[in-house]
């Protein structure tokens, strides 16, 4: 059975990459690195691919598993789910790794990015798409904008003082709050897009591709303007899309 390209018209995580959007077929086994209630992995099963599911969160993964227990027997037996990190997973033989909106909250990047290049067989690729980054406009993932009772503006939890931050987070979970690191629910890791690109590079995988989210309303396009001048791109770079692949000769 031939490759089937995804529909990169209808889904914007696809058509972020591009002409280097992945194609599946029956026979190939995915991985999902924070699949959540697992709509994507049920996405990529229906193109006929074996698929793991695996996120840390319990929550996520008693949800997904009652989502995958409605589906048609033959799509259902396609998709298992774990609650685990990749670390744990012992199968070394994934032909793709997709992993939507997670690095962003991901502490310990190149260890993440060892594990995938451990586990994916040689020729496969790791998709990675996520968004916003820490030091966007929205980075803070809106957080600010549900706790002041004034809304917010862009790059607002960068430019109000850190003790109000923390205290209004203190406040919201009930313990105190001391690092950024520990937003809440969130865990940003506050990593720039040169550091990203860095770590990219040095995973000892194949860098295919390196995207930044491209915008399509008339604020997102001046954006993009000043995402291309030196010193300004982590402040308005929104989201990176890449395309890692592990060559034959890597190990």
């Amino acid at each position: 059975m031939g490759y089937e390209r995804v529909n990169t018209e209808r889904d914007d995580f696809w058509r972020k990459f591009g002409d280097d959007a992945p194609r599946f077929s029956a026979g190939l086994r995915v991985m999902e690195i924070g699949c959540g209630t697992g709509s994507r992995s049920f996405e990529i099963a229906s193109h006929g691919a074996q698929v793991l599911g695996i996120d840390p969160s319990a929550v996520m993964i008693e949800s997904a598993e009652q989502e995958r227990q409605k589906l048609e027997p033959r799509l259902a037996e396609r998709v298992s789910f774990r609650q685990c990190t990749i670390q744990d997973v012992e199968s070394d033989d994934f032909d793709i790794v997709i992993s939507e909106d997670s690095f962003e909250h991901i502490v310990d990047v190149p260890d993440v990015l060892a594990a995938i290049r451990d586990k994916l067989a040689p020729g496969g690729r790791a998709y990675i798409g996520f968004g916003p980054l820490y030091h966007s406009p929205y980075g803070d993932h809106g957080w600010l904008q549900a706790n002041l009772p004034y809304g917010f503006l862009p790059w607002s939890h960068l430019l109000l003082p850190k003790s109000l931050t923390y205290r209004l987070a203190g406040k919201k979970i009930g313990r105190p709050f001391t690092d950024t690191i520990d937003w809440p629910f969130l865990a940003l890791n506050q990593h720039t897009t040169a550091d990203f690109k860095r770590m990219f590079v040095e995973s000892g995988l194949k860098v295919v591709c390196i995207r930044h989210v491209e915008h399509d309303s008339l604020a997102g396009k001046v954006f993009d303007i000043f995402r291309r001048v030196p010193g300004l791109s982590k402040y308005f770079t929104d989201g990176i899309y890449c395309v890692l692949e592990k060559t034959p000769d890597q190990h």
